[in-house]
């Protein structure tokens, strides 16, 4: 499937895998997934992304931290 308009059809920027994970977690069924316009769909995969690298930057300064506080004792 991936996202695509009529014109432009970019391989491999979003795996069908990724698709359908954004679908699922933003509780979209396949039939209005499939019905939203493709600047639609790439504005969900792209807020998933960003939500996805924002969680990642948090469990990354939290384990950072405590391995500080860790070394201090």
């Amino acid at each position: 499937m991936g996202i695509t308009s009529d014109s432009i059809v970019i391989p491999g920027m979003v795996s069908f895998y990724e698709e359908q994970r954004v679908r699922v977690e933003r509780g979209y069924n396949f039939e209005q997934w499939k019905n939203l316009h493709p600047m639609e769909r790439a504005i969900e995969v792209a807020l998933y992304r960003i939500e996805n690298m924002i969680e990642y930057k948090k469990n990354d300064l939290e384990s950072k931290m405590i391995k500080r506080q860790s070394r201090r004792k």
